[in-house]
């Protein structure tokens, strides 16, 4: 599955490699004397301003690299060093049509002819739906969003630091409240926290930061309910990173035990 292969040198951004899209790439980290390893500098550009997928494989091909990744232009700079539940990088963003660049590493600086790699950069559909978004300015509980029940919002952690807060009232017939992010699993590179507070803003009703599988790092969690609450949802970065690129959709549904009358 190699379309094209690297064309050295291509190890500083002066020699940087111009390469097409929709195609694999496949080179190799190949032995140097730099303490960093080899690193390998390619750009591309997408003909309109859609979603962009960046793959990179190296241990599903039998590569002995773990491979990573930074993705930057001229706003925004993101390191991918693996995907949803693998160690080879992979992310999917929004992406305006302008120029991108990659640089290629080995995370342990290993470099020789067994350390290969293959890259794709590909427009792919919109991996997510959403039927409103996150409005900015929400980054303190004073500020949070209004939350309607049954709605999915698009978010973005654009910073670090950066806090989004939304506020739920929930229905008193309503016996379970569920919060789900997808993010992460559907090529964000955020992995996320979701902090439940009650209306006072400092007592904590759940805190979750994992999925319903062992490594997931999209939250969903349920929290039952006795009657109506008023609460407040905090959704923010596990990590100190946010960019553009630090994209989610949040999601939070009532449900009714059909047997409570």
């Amino acid at each position: 599955r190699c379309d094209l292969l690297e064309v050295e040198p291509n190890n500083t951004l002066e020699e940087i490699e111009t390469i097409p899209m929709e195609q694999w790439l496949c080179g190799g980290f190949g032995a140097t004397d730099s303490p960093l390893g080899d690193i390998d500098f390619l750009t591309f550009t997408p003909s309109t301003s859609s979603w962009l997928e960046v793959s990179m494989e190296a241990a599903n091909r039998g590569s002995s690299a773990d491979a990573q990744f930074t993705l930057f232009d001229d706003d925004n700079s993101l390191t991918v060093l693996d995907g949803y539940l693998t160690t080879d990088p992979r992310v999917v963003i929004p992406a305006p049509a302008h120029a991108y660049s990659l640089a290629l590493g080995e995370t342990s600086y290993s470099s020789g002819d067994a350390y290969n790699w293959a890259i794709l950069a590909s427009e792919v559909k919109q991996p997510v739906e959403w039927t409103g978004r996150e409005t900015e300015g929400n980054d303190s509980f004073g500020a949070a969003n209004e939350f309607a029940l049954g709605a999915t919002v698009f978010g973005t952690i654009e910073r670090a630091g950066d806090f989004d807060w939304y506020h739920v009232l929930t229905p008193e017939d309503a016996d379970t409240i569920v919060f789900t992010v997808e993010a992460n699993s559907s090529g964000s590179p955020l992995d996320s926290t979701l902090i439940l507070y009650e209306n006072d803003g400092t007592s904590i009703v759940h805190t979750d930061t994992v999925g319903e599988v062992d490594y997931d790092r999209d939250p969903w969690f349920e929290q039952k309910q006795t009657g109506a609450n008023d609460w407040y949802l905090l959704v923010k970065n596990v990590s100190t990173g946010g960019s553009d690129y630090h994209w989610y959709t949040l999601t939070i549904t009532a449900e009714y035990d059909p047997d409570s009358g």
